[in-house]
């Protein structure tokens, strides 16, 4: 039997769980979106818990290093889903958000928020992207603390629209809000 290596990442602790947790808590088919994959280490665990749901997650990332903007790290991140046997479960889409959300049309259960920090990003990501959960879906943000004061800021602006989102808690440097309409 194959060792499975999880990817590297930025997860605290709780929150493999927690994102295992919710992704297998989801309805049986479910399509999830991440923005923002890095090296995939909560794609991995997003992944695991599709799994149990027949689900779908897709991912979106440049793969570029973000400490070194011209290191491409996606084949890290494709040999990892390979040799784990996530690919299928994990569709891969290496691009831009903005480009690839102009051919993202289908509904989706879930997206999970994770791109680039500053409030005006999150702020356009949850714009372009948002549209797209399902009523009844989840928006999930990471990284919400005050190392990131942008993300923590966004954030506490859904958490105000309570017509619109419910805030469903999370784990650690997780929010979750569930779409109302």
């Amino acid at each position: 039997m194959a060792t499975t290596i999880i990817p590297q990442g930025y997860l605290l602790p709780g929150e493999p769980n927690w994102l295992t947790n919710f992704a297998k808590a989801l309805p049986q088919g479910a399509v999830m979106v991440e923005l923002g994959t890095y090296k995939g280490k909560s794609a991995h665990h997003l992944a695991l818990g599709l799994k149990g749901v027949g689900g779908t997650l897709i991912t979106v990332d440049t793969h570029l290093d973000y400490m070194d903007c011209d290191k491409f790290i996606g084949d890290q991140y494709i040999k990892a889903l390979y040799d784990n046997r996530l690919l299928g479960t994990i569709i891969p889409i290496i691009g831009d958000f903005y480009k690839v959300r102009t051919f993202f049309k289908s509904k989706v259960d879930a997206i999970f928020f994770d791109g680039l920090h500053e409030y005006d990003n999150i702020s356009k990501d949850f714009a372009n992207w948002s549209p797209l959960i399902k009523d009844g879906g989840f928006a999930i943000f990471h990284d919400y603390h005050k190392g990131f004061p942008g993300v923590k800021r966004f954030v506490d602006s859904i958490s105000e629209q309570k017509d619109q989102w419910e805030n469903c808690g999370g784990g650690t440097s997780i929010r979750c809000f569930k779409k109302l309409r």
